[in-house]
């Protein structure tokens, strides 16, 4: 895989979306320090790296979806190579545990800041996330994150943050 710069295409190359995928899993790795006001952005880091990955395989085989939404991206992932199966658990239990996505496809407005659920369940301080959701985030997308990095014939980054 290469490294930057970024390609000048509107959608990011295989290479692209593995940087950005490995760059928000660090961050949910940095961030599971057990203090509960940063687990709502594990969360968040961990549905985006596994997202990431998703597309990058996708895009390797030209295929472009728009969309945050993980049962989709991993239908669609399905649909071109069967053993994407393999992932069916740790993709729908981060999907199962993230809210009602900001930029759903079907209320996605450009301009629009997203749907008021999404905003009180994720940013709502009041909401408390048990330490042991995040390290279950975590493992779902290590496993994603060594399946997909397999279909490329490479290995898995190490960890970055606690295991």
């Amino acid at each position: 895989m290469s490294s930057l710069p970024f390609a000048k295409s509107p959608y990011p190359s295989p290479d692209e979306w593995i940087l950005l995928g490995n760059g928000e899993f660090g961050a949910a790795e940095v961030l599971n320090n057990g203090e509960s006001g940063l687990l709502r952005h594990v969360r968040h880091h961990c549905h985006r790296a596994v997202e990431c990955y998703l597309k990058a395989f996708l895009a390797s085989k030209d295929f472009q979806r728009k969309t945050h939404k993980l049962e989709d991206l991993l239908a669609d992932c399905i649909g071109l190579d069967p053993a994407f199966r393999m992932i069916s658990d740790p993709v729908n239990a981060l999907a199962r545990d993230f809210p009602p996505n900001l930029w759903t496809d079907s209320n996605y407005q450009p301009g629009q800041l997203g749907c008021e659920s999404h905003v009180e369940t994720c940013y709502n301080p009041q909401n408390t996330f048990d330490p042991c959701s995040a390290s279950d985030w975590i493992a779902a997308v290590r496993k994603v994150q060594e399946f997909i990095f397999c279909q490329f014939g490479q290995e898995a980054p190490e960890p970055c943050g606690p295991v």
